[in-house]
């Protein structure tokens, strides 16, 4: 008796242990964040064309949000590299043409294609468009980081079947607006509290691999000062119109550039 009761038990403990294994293996694969495999693989070719070079300070995953505010599935590859007067910043879009001829956000797709599956999608990017803007940066005197916003430009690049016919896009910042005097008198006055510097570029077929730019910047004897406040900061909202397979269909969104 004793004896299959022993039996018995080790039997139990070892139904248990591959009950356990499955679990945890079907476990592990419904962990898998598809959205951080497809993004190492975006760094990998971002670093490889040099848009991430040695001078990058800050690569991350971003959200973007729709007209309305809300957060989408949509996600953007965001590179922010140090320059000789301030700040780059990249925001880096892709896109992959889904079943029904429409361009896709790939993260957003990537997560749709290969939710509970181990396999990852072979192809995901058939477009790509990429934002840029750049900033002059300073320490003001009492301490915290203060910009001017500069020249930002756009660009785009896809596959033989994707043919972008026109990107619209517009930069606004927000902030506290001074004169440079703060940059070395902790006293100088506050010119503005609601300021908001904005600016828009529209390109009409602009041609793939070819950069686009607005040259206008902040007055040079002004800077802005980002704080907690909900809306400070740089936001970028663009709209692009292209063709896949002589479709011709549109798409935006928007995304936050840089805050406190």
């Amino acid at each position: 008796m004793k004896r299959t009761l022993s039996t018995l038990l080790s039997l139990a403990c070892m139904l248990s242990f591959f009950t356990y294994s499955a679990f945890a293996a079907e476990s592990n694969l419904q962990s898998i964040s598809w959205e951080s495999v497809y993004f190492n693989q975006m760094v990998e070719e971002l670093s490889a064309d040099g848009t991430i070079s040695a001078d990058a300070k800050k690569v991350e995953m971003v959200s973007l949000y729709s007209e309305s505010g809300a957060v989408t599935d949509g996600k953007a590859v965001q590179v922010t590299t140090e320059t000789e007067s301030g700040i780059r910043v990249d925001t880096v879009v892709p896109y992959t043409i889904d079943e029904n001829g429409n361009l896709t956000n790939s993260f957003a797709y990537a997560v749709t294609r290969a939710s509970g599956s181990d396999t990852f999608p072979a192809t995901l990017t058939n477009a790509t468009v990429t934002f840029t803007t750049n900033y002059d940066s300073y320490t003001a005197a009492p301490g915290w980081n203060v910009y001017r916003q500069k020249l930002f430009s756009f660009s785009w690049s896809g596959s033989g079947d994707t043919v972008v016919t026109k990107i619209s896009g517009t930069y606004q910042t927000d902030g506290v607006l001074y004169s440079t005097d703060i940059l070395t008198d902790a006293s100088s006055p506050i010119l503005d509290d609601s300021y908001r510097f904005s600016k828009s570029l529209t390109k009409t077929n602009p041609t793939e691999g070819t950069t686009y730019t607005n040259t206008v910047s902040m007055p040079s004897t002004r800077v802005v000062r980002f704080t907690a406040f909900y809306d400070h900061g740089t936001n970028f909202t663009y709209d692009i119109n292209y063709t896949v397979n002589g479709n011709t269909r549109n798409l935006n969104a928007s995304v936050s550039i840089l805050s406190k």
